[in-house]
């Protein structure tokens, strides 16, 4: 593992069954396994989750009256996920992985201007790199499908930097 955690918005209909976000015969989930692969990666590397442990109503999440509720509902489970695998850095798949991990949101500050970027997670202490999710890439955007993938990267080598810093700061201990 590389300890990227690659963290998208909810369960989708064929997630729901299985419990797990991205999974390979979903849509979003077989196109993050194409891209990964293209990348020269496997997603065993990846710690791979959803801000949300469930699929929303009528899979609608992002503007609804119940998002923020549903989010903070779903933290405890998110939560325990970070703790476990102990991430050096998240790669934010979509705005409200976003929003939620960076506290970034708006016009301005959305994830077509901000992927990309190496930014910080007031929450959870962690770097975050905010990229597109596999969802939209196929909503009619696949010339994005590099940009994800040159992300994806980004990821693993901040999360690389991160760990040694780590281990050269326990050195000087």
């Amino acid at each position: 593992v590389n300890k990227v955690m690659i963290v998208g918005e909810a369960l989708g209909a064929n997630e729901r069954r299985d419990g797990l976000p991205f999974r390979p015969d979903a849509e979003a989930g077989g196109l993050l396994e194409r891209l990964l692969h293209k990348g020269g990666y496997d997603r065993q590397q990846f710690v791979l989750w959803n801000i949300l442990g469930c699929q929303p109503p009528g899979n609608k999440l992002d503007g609804e009256w119940y998002e923020q509720e549903a989010i903070e509902h779903c933290k405890t489970h998110f939560d325990s996920v970070v703790n476990r695998y102990k991430p050096s850095c998240i790669l934010a798949l979509g705005n409200i992985p976003l929003r939620t991990l960076t506290g970034m949101a708006g016009e301005k500050q959305g994830i077509s201007l901000l992927r990309g970027f190496v930014l910080h997670s007031p929450g959870y202490d962690i770097p975050v790199v905010a990229s597109f999710h596999p969802s939209y890439i196929n909503r009619g955007n696949k010339y994005l499908s590099g940009v994800l993938i040159r992300d994806i990267g980004l990821a693993i080598e901040v999360a690389q930097l991160e760990a040694e810093a780590v281990r050269e700061n326990r050195e000087r201990e």
